[in-house]
């Protein structure tokens, strides 16, 4: 009966140790379609970092071109208030207008006034003309 037992147990242990190996078997060929799933994985992440880096150039770029449009606008801002600071508002043209307005209404009182002179002086020629024939003295010019 030892033998029956051992026969079994040998039995057992070996049929044992065959379905272990061919557990581990399954289980080592399910790991190896999981490496692979996981190498598949890999090589898409690398694509996507790739891609990634691309982008990240792309972005670096665009960031210089965005850097030297900042500066322009910048150069543009400070001209504009270089110009703010100059330019006349309608306060300026107001006084402007009036200045221009008080110096016309001299200009056109000293006109006036140098018609009247220029008449007078042609009253006191003529003038002086009647009275040199009077008194018979010849004027020269």
């Amino acid at each position: 009966m030892a033998n029956i037992k051992k026969k079994t147990i040998l039995n057992d242990e070996t049929e044992f140790r065959k379905f272990v190996v061919k557990s581990f078997t399954k289980v080592d060929q399910r790991f190896e379609k999981v490496d692979q799933r996981f190498e598949k994985v890999d090589q898409r992440f690398e694509k996507m970092d790739q891609r990634f880096e691309k982008m990240d150039q792309r972005f670096e770029k665009m960031d210089q071109r965005f850097g030297s449009v900042d500066l322009r606008v910048g150069g543009i801002d400070q001209r504009l208030e270089r110009l703010e600071e100059t330019m006349a508002d309608k306060n300026d043209i107001n006084d402007l207008m009036n200045k221009i307005d008080a110096y016309a209404h001299k200009a056109d009182g000293f006109f006036q006034e140098t018609v009247m002179m220029s008449q007078e002086m042609k009253r006191h020629e003529k003038w002086i003309q009647q009275l040199a024939k009077k008194l018979g003295v010849t004027l020269d010019y």
